[in-house]
């Protein structure tokens, strides 16, 4: 028999002093004895294969087993014998056979445990056992009878479970009629709320529909990069980062952003500042550059949150603004309050300089007019004369280059072409200035100049004022500044420009004041320079002319050897000499039919004006007042011209020009003003006036303006 050899296999059984003994996996051990008599029961069992048998010692251990118990449990009889029964049993179950289990008692003990197969799966055992003693030995074990009832448990638990039923299933019964028709008339409530209810949760799926519909419209337009990172790759990003960075979206999402910055360091920094020990709500914020695409570098302003997401790591959103043009602009801001202070600290210079500049002439005026009021001879009366003369030409030169400078500033200059003999203007410019040389003591400066043109192609198109402005500024500086040695002027042919130069050996220019020293209201800081005087104006509307007229200007200097400007002017020559010889033209005129009306509120302007015009034989009417000028033209067509002053009491010029021109159009109105900056004119032109006049009035120009508008209206 398959058992028999089974147990013969497990078991070896021994005589020893008369009594019988087994030994187990033949490993003697006293608790493995079993008494003689119990042998022939567990034979039978294992004999008959139909009980499953396995006995425990006091240690619980598995003492011996049918093959039975160890199918059972999924075992080989070698794989279980010899073994704890713990092994098999819940943790809970293991103390209590332990306190259940009674070796010296005769009892038979019936236990019901749960115990686990070797595949995992569980079964569910009722063990019926007894004690035993071994008489030689006295040592005590357990035989346990094993029986499979998991399966009655089961029974057992759906019979329990179908009762269950039964008896609610009657209890369902005898209260359906009651609960049907609690039922019925909840129903009618039931149904009202559910359909509020729905009502409620469409409104509210419509609600979270249209923010949602929002945030991805407002996700899509704002122009700012926002998205979600994690472990530094990148999640998610709107459409502007692509945009922004010139990357398409594929390119973004899933990569990690080291791809964004110009460099590895960079992006290091970045990563340590925005996301270590960035907790939970925190918002962090960097500036910091990204690379785009095409190579080009942008600023960026980066804001980083911590938030929950799905994900063992952390998760943070981060929005990215281009703040390129925002640097920008607080770079131009910083520059421009560099500028700022610098041109408040320059207008101090200038306004300390120019007063000195101003009173200097000022002081020639007035003092030399107080001694004209004393009698004195007619020498010194022709010599204090002169004297004013000069200082109020100085005077007018400064608030004249006062005047260029705000031209130059805002660009209003005008540029009037006329030709001009270049060879004469050198020739008259040498004569001048050699007498200038002389009279100051100055022998010992050498005056020389050259032109690169004869007499065939000296004729060029450009304006005779500014022309001989530059050259009579850069002159007057190298006479200044040199107190021996040479001046060196004349020009040269380059191309279609003719290039102008002067050359002296004075104290010349530091290195780095040649860029600063054409700047307005700019004086070389040299101290030697500053004995000089001068209100720093000269080069700056020199160069602004210059460019004016389309040529450039700049200088070679050396410290203590002299300087040398450079400027251009473009070449337009002119074939045929068309001069005019203006020393004849107002030298005997007739204005006899002609009415001109003054408006001038001033004595002593209407006084010059009234001298200016009296050999031209004109009729001169005066009006000391706007509203008394308008009332003038409106009674008296005879009226054929107006010199208007434009600042006047009752009534200023502006609006008594406006008003003239209601009812006489054609009546020639020209204003004569102190007022000389750029906007000045427009002002004056924009009221109506056709032509305009700067104060002090100078005659040549007066007949000029008057002659060019004396035409009956």
């Amino acid at each position: 028999m398959v058992q028999s050899k089974s147990i013969n296999d497990s078991l070896s059984i021994r005589r020893s002093k008369g009594i019988n003994q087994v030994t187990v996996n033949k490993k003697p051990d006293s608790n493995n004895l079993i008494d003689a008599d119990s042998q022939s029961i567990q034979n039978k069992l294992f004999e008959t294969g139909l009980v499953a048998y396995f006995s425990l010692s006091s240690d619980l251990n598995i003492i011996d087993a049918n093959t039975t118990f160890a199918n059972y449990l999924g075992y080989s009889i070698e794989e279980i014998i010899n073994c704890w029964i713990g092994k098999y049993m819940n943790k809970n179950d293991i103390q209590d056979i332990k306190d259940r289990l009674n070796f010296t008692s005769e009892e038979i003990i019936i236990l019901s445990y749960i115990l686990v197969r070797k595949d995992g799966n569980k079964m569910t055992f009722q063990l019926n056992g007894k004690s035993f003693k071994n008489e030689e030995s006295g040592v005590f074990y357990y035989l346990f009878v094993a029986t499979d009832i998991s399966n009655e448990i089961k029974s057992n638990e759906q019979l329990k479970i179908h009762n269950l039923n039964l008896k609610l299933k009657d209890d369902l019964i005898s209260n359906k009629e009651l609960e049907q028709k609690k039922q019925n008339e909840d129903y009618v409530i039931v149904n009202k709320r559910l359909e509020e209810s729905n009502r409620k949760i469409k409104k509210i799926n419509k609600y979270l529909s249209d923010k949602q519909a929002h945030l991805d419209s407002i996700m899509k337009t704002v122009p700012v990069s926002v998205g979600l990172v994690s472990e530094r790759i990148i999640l998610f990003a709107n459409k502007y980062t692509s945009l922004m960075t010139g990357y398409e979206i594929e390119e973004i999402i899933g990569h990690d952003a080291s791809f964004l910055y110009p460099n590895t360091d960079e992006y290091n920094r970045v990563y340590e500042i925005l996301y270590k020990d960035n907790s939970e709500g925190s918002i962090k914020s960097v500036n910091t550059i990204w690379k785009m695409k095409n190579g080009t570098l942008i600023d960026v302003y980066i804001t980083v949150t911590n938030i929950d997401i799905e994900s063992p790591s952390k998760g943070y959103t981060f929005s990215a603004l281009d703040v390129s043009a925002q640097r920008l602009y607080e770079e131009e801001l910083i520059k421009a309050k560099d500028s700022a202070e610098k041109a408040e600290k320059l207008k101090s210079i200038f306004l300390a300089n120019i007063s000195h500049e101003l009173r200097t002439p000022m002081n020639g005026i007035v003092g030399f007019a107080e001694l004209l009021q004393n009698q004195v001879n007619q020498n010194s009366k022709d010599r204090y004369l002169k004297i004013i003369v000069n200082s109020s030409k100085q005077l007018l030169k400064i608030i004249t280059d006062i005047v260029d400078i705000s031209k130059i500033e805002t660009g209003e200059i005008e540029i009037f072409k006329t030709p001009l003999s270049i060879n004469k203007v050198l020739k008259e410019y040498y004569d001048y200035y050699r007498d200038y040389l002389d009279n100051r003591n100055k022998l010992s400066v050498e005056l020389k100049y050259k032109s690169c043109f004869n007499e065939n192609n000296d004729k060029i198109s450009v304006d005779e004022n500014k022309f001989k402005q530059v050259l009579t500024n850069i002159l007057n500086n190298a006479v200044k500044f040199t107190e021996s040695g040479s001046i060196f002027f004349g020009c040269e042919l380059k191309g279609n420009y003719t290039e102008f130069y002067v050359k002296d050996t004075g104290i010349g220019i530091d290195a780095e004041e040649k860029e600063t020293i054409f700047e307005c209201f700019r004086k070389t800081e040299s101290a030697k320079r500053k004995i000089y005087g001068g209100t720093g104006l000269g080069l700056a509307i020199a160069k602004g002319f210059v460019e004016a007229m389309d040529g450039k200007m700049w200088v070679e200097s050396e410290q203590d050897k002299g300087a040398t400007f450079y400027y251009t002017i473009p070449y337009v020559p002119i074939k045929e000499q068309i001069m005019e010889e203006p020393e004849e033209k107002y030298k005997s005129i007739d204005w006899t039919n002609f009415h001109i009306l003054v408006v001038e509120d001033d004595m002593a302007c209407l006084a010059l004006i009234n001298e200016l015009l009296e050999e031209t034989k004109i009729k001169i009417s005066n009006a000391m007042t706007g509203l008394e000028a308008v009332k003038i033209c409106r009674k008296d067509n005879s009226v054929d011209f107006v010199l208007m002053d434009m600042r006047l009491p009752e009534m200023d010029g502006y609006e008594a020009t406006q008003r003239i021109k209601e009812f006489r159009p054609n009546l020639p109105i020209v204003a004569q003003t102190a007022h000389a900056l750029s906007d000045d004119r427009k002002k004056c032109l924009a009221a109506g006036c056709d032509e305009y006049l700067t104060k002090p009035i100078i005659q040549n120009k007066l007949f000029d303006t008057i002659s060019k508008y004396m035409v009956k209206s």
